[in-house]
């Protein structure tokens, strides 16, 4: 090799080392020596949000269904007699109002009274009848009475006759004929006391011909009666088929009617909303048994003092009270529901036309059950997330509070208030996205607040009067 690029290249092996290790040095001055870099802090903007603050109150906690009203009294109005119509009134129109009593379809009662003529001339004759053989009775025992004497008598004179003729005064032919009298006599008793005998009997057989003609009469007198239908009861009449001259056979149906004294709506409610319901009035867990076990829930209900509430949609400012009268059989399979039977009496008192309408048969209603009041927070629907509040924490940010509600009242939810502390605030705007920590600026939504305490007092109030 050429000594002079040996010479080259032992000269690259010593500067490189060299080389590399000065700019290390100097870029280790430069980092000590230089300044430090400024960072300019980024602004956040608090997000302006409204909120409410938790608070707690008495409240009647309410859970809503929906039903039907039926009638809670409905008939069939059948012909217990076949005949013609000759009569409809009037007031037998689909819808009408009717009073009870009216006579509303009659049949032609011609056949019916003459066959009513002739059973009461039959009962005639059966109480002629015994008074007939009354007569003859006392007649019989007054000829009995009198042979009797008679043959007293004719005993003293055989016996005068035969002293008589023992004293050879009297023949004895004449003693034979006297005898042949009083045997006579005897014999005629004997027949008077047969006919005496018999006498029991035939007026057993006479009493019990007029008991059956008694009763003939009877049903005559029921069959002329069925001849004209009357309104059992005052209600409304919703079908009819009976028309003027039209033969009707006993069983068919002339016309259907429903009270208007009581109305009824089968409401079934989730046993899923039940069971909150009933925990917030009962308060422990324990004491919760079966919803569907009607002998153990009919008591509780009862304790627990539960009203109902029935309005019709389209119609808020109007309300009727009901009552609890019997739960369903057993739990609906499909809908896993139960149905609860409320009752309202007397429906059609205070109607006011396009304010308070009648109860209809077929009518959809809203019925809520009423239970009485507890303590509880009242919280917006719509400010309650899946299992959480949004709230503003001391320094005003954005927090997260796990809430579990006790009930859903349509827009409104119960919370214990050990679950949420009185003064809580609580963001009620809709936050999208909803970053944890950010500032907020916060707005008191004062109508809000109002709305709900005016709610909780309402419902608190039974219809405006307070708890009953």
């Amino acid at each position: 090799m050429n000594p002079q690029k040996i010479r080259h290249l032992l000269k690259m092996k010593v500067a490189a080392p060299l080389f590399i290790g000065c700019a290390v040095i100097v870029l280790v001055m430069l980092v000590k020596t230089r300044s430090p870099v400024k960072h300019q802090p980024v602004e956040v903007t608090p997000i302006a949000v409204s909120y409410i603050e938790s608070k707690s109150v008495l409240i009647r906690p309410r859970l809503t269904g929906h039903g039907f009203i039926e009638p809670a009294v409905k008939v069939k109005a059948i012909a217990e007699v076949s005949g013609t119509v000759s009569q409809v009134s009037p007031l037998l129109k689909q819808g009408s109002l009717v009073n009870q009593g009216e006579v509303l379809v009659e049949l032609d009662p011609a056949d019916y009274q003459l066959a009513l003529n002739q059973t009461e001339a039959e009962l005639a004759i059966a109480r002629a009848n015994l008074a007939e053989l009354a007569q003859t009775e006392k007649t019989l025992k007054r000829r009995k009475a009198l042979i009797q004497d008679t043959i007293t008598v004719a005993k003293r004179e055989l016996d005068r006759k035969r002293t008589l003729n023992q004293r050879g005064a009297q023949s004895a032919s004449q003693v034979d004929g006297e005898r042949q009298k009083l045997i006579q006599l005897q014999q005629e008793q004997a027949l008077l006391e047969n006919e005496l005998a018999v006498l029991p009997a035939k007026r057993d057989v006479l009493i019990a011909r007029q008991a059956v003609a008694e009763t003939q009469v009877k049903q005559a007198q029921r069959n002329l009666a069925r001849t004209r239908v009357v309104m059992p009861f005052t209600g409304r009449i919703t079908a009819v088929q009976a028309e003027q001259a039209q033969f009707m056979q006993a069983g068919q149906m002339l016309f259907e009617a429903s009270g208007i004294d009581r109305m009824e709506v089968t409401v079934q409610f989730p046993v899923a909303k039940l069971k909150p319901f009933f925990q917030t009035l009962v308060g422990d867990r324990t004491q919760l048994m079966d919803l569907t076990d009607a002998r153990l829930f009919e008591p509780l209900i009862v304790k627990l003092g539960l009203e109902a509430e029935i309005q019709v949609p389209g119609f808020s400012d109007s309300s009727w009270r009901g009552k609890i009268v019997s739960l369903g059989e057993s739990l609906d399979p499909q809908s896993h529901t139960l149905g609860i039977r409320l009752a309202i009496d007397q429906p059609y008192q205070g109607l006011t036309p396009g304010s308070r309408p009648p109860l209809l048969s077929g009518m959809p209603v809203v019925a809520s059950l009423i239970g009485t009041e507890v303590r509880a927070v009242v919280i917006p629907r719509h400010a309650v997330h899946q299992g959480y509040l949004l709230i503003a924490d001391k320094d005003s940010r954005l927090s997260r509070l796990p809430a579990t509600a006790s009930l859903t009242m349509q827009d409104l939810v119960l919370f214990s208030s050990d679950v949420i502390p009185a003064g809580t605030p609580v963001i009620t705007s809709d936050l999208t996205p909803a970053i944890f920590g950010m500032p907020l600026t916060l707005q008191q939504d004062v109508a809000l607040q109002q709305r709900l305490s005016l709610s909780s007092t309402a419902l608190v109030k039974a219809d405006g009067e307070g708890r009953p």
